[in-house]
């Protein structure tokens, strides 16, 4: 009776529940086996020895008991400054759950409805575009409203999450809203909108107030000011892909936001957000303390909003609940079971609760680009879940080496005029499509099947001979709510008649000859560049010299990029990340971005050359060639026929920042400079719609230019 009435004061009083500290204990007190976890913790070590990810933390938490907490790699690595336990990270779109939960607050304190229009707390949504759209449409990201408006703006100057929903919702919607699933910034930030304008509070003040609190969450931080006392526990971030890290945020700099955003500005721990994965395990429950009601916490956790996502989750799916990733075991279409819900952030933080068993994992990185959660999920299935569940699964097949290289090649489609190459990659077989993606391909558990982690619905398959050799590679894919497509790929044979790369040498020195280049001395291009799907226009400059290199300026506004080739070394510039020089895989690009490459010998650049194909570009004869460059991804040349002209190319190169991303290269406007013809337009098209289309159009190129700038072909690394 004591405890009951302690329990009742408690609630009536409103007493903050004690923090979940989540106590030490070994794995066998809690039913799991060490050694599976210790192999868990190997693999995380593996990624950061690697180069997967710079550094990362691993949380594993069973029956509210910590059973593994281990820290790996670099929290800053130019500094060498090794990761540690309860470093505090950068969690971008794990923001999303927690203004999720704000919302369902508001829901029960009935201060909100799912029903209502976002139009009734923001005026800038009252218009014939953007008035449809509800808050539920928003927790579900159907309300048509693009990824981010962010990405065209300088993210340092927002000051107002308010700001951030005026300018979505003016803008509107790009679909129908409640049409379909499309995950959007944009849209959380508006939901961060409606709970200041219905809570009469700021965004960070309510979370603070509300959610962190209560929970115990004291390394929590909305926004990380200029004098912030925790900034020293913050990670270091980095972006790119694995081996070819830049950090672009450390602790000793100004803020990369000035506002709470609802979709992606808050820093915390792993435990801490252990914490608030706990609140969602507990159904809204805190200790004594009901925070979320049952309803609602059911309500977001209701499976229905199938993404499409990727996952390394074996037999399970991707839905999205109320702004909460949905693992879903479709087994029973007719009863899709959530098996686990969780979150990840683009700067590689991913954190999972797996309610039924009373478990939670927190992998933490500060790595933008990393794809290593989806190698990690199929890990902890594998060492952790199945082991608790009892499941045995089926290994998916392995492949020796030598079988591996037996299917490594070109295959060609010849309706559609489609290449996919087969490489390899250690032991992994990667599919590249030319222009748009390099992806791994992961064995499926039935042989000569594989799936592409990152597109869940596609899946390749291998059709052998009679001598056992691969026929064919038939490609299927189905996403959600569509037909069906099927794409037969035959090994890639050479056409007959095409000319030898000789011939093909001859027909391009005919138009350009490149032993003329020398006379052109130094050039300078100028003209104009725009990026439409950025929002962003200005000027580009380069001086280019066959003998000495070149150097590229692009003048933005507000951004300013410099590029530099001295004829061995090889630097890159941003206004806002400084200068570096390049290595790797970057300077061999970057000896590639050289302005009269296009006209310059294939031999020059590419020792291995061959002549492919007879294509159809823009309504011209084109000859296929397929390139490799030196310690770089393959090419795919497309040279005119009758002229020899560079007419495209299309790769899969290494983008700072991004990662690999396919970009194919068209070459217009072809005028004499002097004994040769350069192209005066220049439109890159990059496979993601974040970058969209790149074009350049030179107005004026000069040759013979006098440089009296000395080291015009070197960028200072130190400034």
């Amino acid at each position: 009776m004591r405890m009951w009435l302690s329990v009742l004061v408690s609630i009536a009083l409103g007493v903050v529940a004690p923090a979940q500290d989540f106590p030490a204990a070994s794995p066998s007190d809690v039913g799991m086996d060490a050694v599976q976890l210790e192999e868990l913790a190997s693999f995380v070590k593996g990624l950061t020895d690697k180069g997967e990810v710079v550094g990362a933390e691993l949380l594993v938490i069973k029956n509210d008991k910590t059973v593994l907490q281990r820290a790996f790699g670099w929290k800053d690595q130019g500094e060498k400054v090794a990761m540690e336990p309860n470093t505090i990270f950068c969690v971008r779109s794990m923001t999303k759950p927690v203004v999720g939960t704000a919302v369902e607050m508001l829901i029960d304190d009935k201060k909100l409805a799912l029903s209502d229009r976002a139009s009734k707390y923001l005026p800038s949504f009252d218009n014939d575009r953007s008035r449809a759209i509800t808050v539920e449409m928003l927790l579900h990201h159907k309300s048509g409203l693009p990824l981010s408006g962010l990405l065209t703006r300088d993210i340092s100057t927002v000051t107002s999450i308010r700001q951030v929903a005026d300018w979505t919702g003016e803008k509107g919607p790009e679909f129908p809203p409640g049409s379909r699933v499309s995950y959007s910034d944009d849209g959380t930030d508006t939901l961060g909108a409606i709970v200041e304008v219905a809570s009469g509070e700021s965004l960070d003040a309510f979370v603070e107030e509300r959610i962190f609190r209560p929970l115990g969450m004291k390394d929590a931080i909305p926004v990380v000011t200029v004098d912030h006392p925790k900034r020293p526990r913050i990670a270091s971030n980095y972006a790119g892909s694995p081996g070819n890290w830049t950090r672009y945020w450390s602790a000793k700099d100004p803020p990369i936001f000035r506002t709470f955003l609802a979709s992606q500005s808050l820093y915390c721990t792993t435990r801490d957000y252990a914490r608030f994965l706990s609140l969602w395990k507990e159904k809204g429950r805190a200790g004594t303390e009901r925070l979320v009601s049952m309803r609602s916490a059911r309500r977001a956790h209701e499976p229905g909003a199938l993404m499409n996502y990727p996952t390394g989750f074996a037999g399970l799916s991707v839905d999205y609940g109320e702004l909460w990733m949905l693992y879903v075991d479709r087994t029973h279409a007719d009863k899709p079971a959530v098996v686990a819900f969780g979150h990840g952030g683009s700067d590689g933080t991913f954190a999972y609760c797996f309610p039924e068993l009373d478990l939670m994992v927190l992998y933490f990185t500060q790595s933008r680009g990393t794809l290593s959660g989806f190698a990690f999920e199929t890990e902890l299935q594998k060492l952790v879940v199945d082991p608790l569940l009892k499941t045995v699964r089926a290994a998916p097949v392995a492949y020796t080496d030598h079988e591996l290289d037996a299917l490594v090649g070109e295959y060609w489609n010849a309706e559609q005029e489609r290449l996919v190459a087969l490489t390899r990659r250690g032991s992994t077989l990667r599919a590249e499509f030319p222009g748009q993606a390099n992806v791994e391909l992961k064995p499926a558990q039935v042989r000569d099947r594989f799936v592409i982690p990152m597109a869940p619905s596609d899946m390749f398959e291998i059709e052998r001979d009679e001598s056992d050799a691969p026929r064919a590679l038939i490609a299927h894919s189905k996403p959600p709510g569509e037909d069906g497509v099927v794409v037969r790929f035959e090994p890639l044979v050479a056409d007959a008649g095409l000319p030898s790369v000789d011939e093909l040498e001859a027909l391009r020195k005919r138009n350009v000859d490149w032993e003329k280049l020398d006379s052109l001395g130094v050039c300078r291009i100028t003209g104009k560049i725009d990026m439409p799907a950025r929002k962003l226009s200005g000027t580009i400059t380069s001086l280019a010299s066959v003998a000495s290199g070149f150097r590229t300026e692009i003048d933005l506004g507000t951004t300013q990029i410099r590029t530099a080739f001295d004829g061995e070394r090889a630097w890159s510039s941003n206004s806002s990340t400084g200068t570096k020089e390049l290595s790797g895989v970057e300077l061999a690009q970057a000896r590639l971005d050289h302005p009269l490459r296009r006209v310059a010998s294939l031999r020059w650049f590419f020792p291995e050359i061959r002549v492919m194909k007879t294509v159809d570009i823009r309504g011209r004869k084109t000859y296929l060639v397929r390139v490799k460059p030196p310690e770089s991804g393959p090419r795919s040349l497309y040279v005119d026929a009758e002229t020899g002209l560079l007419l495209a190319e299309a790769f899969v190169p290494v983008v700072a920042g991004v990662g690999e991303i396919g970009v194919w290269i068209d070459y217009d406007d072809w005028r004499e400079v002097g004994p040769i013809q350069l192209p005066h337009r220049v439109t890159l098209e990059y496979a993601s719609p974040l970058i969209g289309t790149t074009t350049s159009v030179y107005e004026e190129i000069e040759t013979n230019v006098v440089v009296v700038v000395p080291d015009a072909f070197q960028l200072d690394a130190k400034k």
